[in-house]
Order: structure tokens, then sequence, then C-alpha cells
């Protein structure tokens, strides 16, 4: 058996395994086990992230605790190995995200702890949750010693859209409740990204003393490879039009076949599983309408049966925001059966290549 293969066969038992399904075989039907490298932008560095890295950077030395929030879905592309960099030594609690939307589970998340973070799942709509990361603050405050007489100093960080305002907001109400105070808890913004400067501090705890920095998501200055910038475009983490949507349509189609090759992911729209990406965009539209222009005029993005494959790639896309009963994950090697030597190789690997970005205002 070839190593793309045996990689194929342990992803696909990782998800019957964890998903509960077993995958229906079908006759003539093999999934992609490779992608087309794509020539996909590798950075979508924007002015006001670089504005938040130089902030934190000065903030840093009065930063008692981090807390960095990934997306459960892709926990290693949505780890931010810049601030590592920025808060060499600090005190660290990772949060990960939409874990109700992913195959990562809490084996896989132990597994891969190789520096033995401490860390726990966070679900927004799940009270405990947020009681669950006022404790884990708590117990952070209460190993300082002395106590910080100005009061303990958190930052909240991440990449964009990973929950990072959501987080404060509840954090805050929480503890404001348990302090004998109602706080009005600020709107977030459904699409995420919308935090532009880093925060002033928030003041979250009366007793103990604690602010909160909130600050804009930020990615890396470059990614390291298409298929890590297609998979913070399906995440939207990049904003959608950094990535031509159909490209990452059709990645998503990739892994959707990869894990479950019998078209479970996409059965609402047709009954056949596909690699066409073309082919699938089309019975997308035709089922919501999707429809540009008269049959036999083209255009790019447009079928030539007139279906507009740009809406309805971007419609398949927001399934991914909505849809709650078929998770996934796009961090394949974390479904693999590797050893603890390989999955070290793989975070180190990564953390050498951001280690060794020349990022004048970092140092």
């Amino acid at each position: 058996m070839s190593a793309i293969a045996r990689a194929v066969r342990e992803i696909q038992k990782f998800y019957q395994q964890v998903s509960g399904r077993k995958i229906e075989k079908i006759p003539d039907f093999k999934p992609r086990v490779r992608f087309p490298d794509y020539n996909v932008p590798l950075t979508d560095f924007q002015g006001h992230q670089v504005t938040a890295l130089k902030r934190m950077r000065r903030l840093a030395p009065e930063i008692d605790l981090v807390i960095e929030l990934r997306d459960a879905r892709a926990p290693i592309t949505t780890t931010n190995f810049l601030l590592d960099r920025i808060f060499k030594g600090k005190q660290k609690i990772v949060l990960y995200t939409k874990a109700e939307q992913s195959l990562i589970n809490q084996r896989i998340i132990k597994q891969w702890n190789v520096r033995n973070e401490s860390w726990s799942f966070f679900d927004k709509k799940r009270y405990n949750h947020t009681a669950k990361v006022a404790n884990m603050i708590l117990e952070k405050y209460n190993l300082m010693h002395p106590p910080p007489p100005l009061g303990m100093k958190v930052i909240v960080a991440g990449m964009p859209n990973v929950g990072k305002s959501t987080l404060v907001n509840k954090l805050r109400h929480k503890l404001a409740i348990d302090q004998g105070k109602k706080k009005d808890v600020a709107k977030v913004e459904r699409g995420g990204g919308t935090t532009r400067v880093t925060s002033e501090m928030i003041k979250i705890s009366e007793d103990p003393l604690i602010y909160v920095y909130d600050t804009p998501g930020v990615l890396m200055p470059t990614v390291a490879n298409s298929k890590a910038m297609l998979t913070h475009a399906l995440l939207r983490t990049v904003d959608n039009t950094t990535v031509d949507p159909i490209i990452a349509a059709d990645y998503l189609l990739y892994i959707w076949n990869l894990l479950s090759p019998d078209g479970h992911f996409y059965r609402s729209f047709t009954k056949t599983p596909t690699n066409d990406i073309q082919y699938l965009l089309e019975c997308v539209a035709r089922k919501k309408m999707y429809t540009k222009n008269k049959v036999g005029k083209t255009r790019p993005s447009v079928s030539p049966n007139g279906y507009d494959l740009k809406a309805a790639a971007l419609a398949l896309q927001e399934q991914l925001r909505i849809e709650q009963t078929n998770r996934l994950a796009f961090d394949l090697d974390m479904m693999r059966d590797l050893s603890k030597k390989e999955i070290a190789e793989i975070l180190e690997a990564e953390r050498v290549r951001v280690g060794e970005m020349e990022m004048e205002y970092l140092d």
C-alpha cells in the first residue's frame, strides 16, 4: 500500500469512528487523493493587523496571561505561532472554538498538545464552557505570587473570526453576575473579524481585579501553502474575496470526498458522488435557482446553462457556518495514525518557518 493510500485509509477510518456513520461503498467512484496546487495568494496580511502586532509587542511586558483562540475544525492551521514569539514565557490558555462543528475531539487535541498547554473547548452557547474558562483564568491568577498589585492583565488573541470578542463579552457578563452586578453584553457581528484595533483595558472582574485586552484577528504574514490559504478562506479567517470562491468550493469538495467518498456531505444537492466541482455547483444553483443570464451566453463564473457558479460556491461554503450536523475537519494530518515524533516534527516545522520570518517590528 502506498503512503498516500495509507493516509487516505487512516483518514476515512478516523471519520467513521468519530462521526459514528459507516461509509457506503460506491462502485466506480474514487475520491481525489491529490488537490491541484492552484496559484492562490499566500497572504492577506492587512494594515490593521500590522498595527495590532506592534501594539501587542508594546503591551507584552505588562501582560500576565495570553488566551489564544483557535478554530477546532483546523487547530493547526489556525494556530498563530507569532504569539509565541511576541509573548514568549507568558502563561497561556488555548481555547478551541466551534467544536460543535468539528470532528477533532478531546483525544486528538491531547495527542497534539506536545507543549502541554492549558486548553479547553469553548462553545459560546454553553454557559458551563464560559464558567470553565473563567475558572481557568482564576486558577492562573491564584498561581501568581505575589498577586499583581494593579490587577491581572489578560490579552485575548488569535486569527480573525475565531470568536475573541464573543469570549470577552461572555466572560465580562459571567464574572459581573458572579459578583452581584449586571453588565450589558456588547453586540458582536455575525460575520466576525470586526475588531480592527486593540481595545483599551476592559475590567471583567473586581475581586480579584482582572483586566482584558481584546485584539483584532491577526494572520501569519504568509501561510505555509495553498491548502492552508484555502482552509482560511473556507473558515472565513480571510476575506472571502481573497481566494476565488469556486476554487475554495473545489477544495471543500476534495475534503468532503476524502472523509466520506459516498457523497454524504452534499447529498441534498445530488445523489451521486462527484469530483467535478462544476457539476456540483450546477446542482446547487439549480436547487437554489441561481441563474445569471440566458442559456447559451457564457462569461466567467457562469456555466453554459446560465447557472451562477460563483453564487452557488458561496452558498456551498455558507453551509459551514450554519451546518452543525455534518462535522468535519481540515487539518488532515490530525486524523492520521502518527507517532509522537511525527506530530512534534510537523508542529516544529511551522514554528521554525514563522520564527525565520523577518519582521522588524517584532524583534
